[in-house]
């Protein structure tokens, strides 16, 4: 071997070379999953439910002691939790008052409706229904215009 050569070294050709083996590493750790129920009575409490959320775990809210209008933020904060972790995460509605929050890696198995349609499913129990709004009745047009009748009038914001 010429150690004193100003050549430049060769890498992989010889015996030297070391052979590397792939480490395989989960994707995720095997976890316990636990679940937790909390009693929030302001949307500040409902903090903690997505802490536990945004942990891993799941979270039963029951809103039975919350008015309607917190009751509804309090289920449009968790759902927006869910919505943001990685694995997207699914909301569930249990019962009147009381709402299962998962991270995506839970499966939920149920023959119930699907309330990520139709969000007025999950607030039918919330808050009382509100009479439907009547559509106003529209403006008696006049006989004719002079540029003539149903055209829209235009407008010049020049001067």
């Amino acid at each position: 071997a010429n150690y004193g050569s100003t050549s430049e070294p060769t890498y992989g050709g010889g015996s030297g070379a070391r052979r590397v083996r792939p480490v395989t590493i989960p994707l995720r750790a095997s976890r316990e999953k636990n679940i937790y129920t909390l009693k929030p009575k302001s949307l500040d409490e409902s903090s903690v439910a997505a802490d536990y959320l945004k942990t891993g775990c799941a979270v039963v809210v029951n809103l039975e002691e919350v008015e309607g209008a917190t009751a509804i933020r309090i289920i449009d904060f968790m759902s927006g939790v869910c919505y943001g972790l990685e694995h997207q995460g699914h909301a569930m509605k249990l019962g009147d008052k009381i709402f299962l929050f998962t991270p995506g890696d839970f499966e939920i198995s149920s023959d119930e409706v699907d309330y990520s349609e139709n969000r007025d499913l999950i607030f039918k129990d919330i808050v009382s229904p509100q009479p439907a709004l009547k559509a106003a009745k529209p403006a008696a047009a006049p006989a004719d215009k002079e540029k003539g009748a149903g055209t829209p009038e235009r407008r010049s914001w020049e001067r």
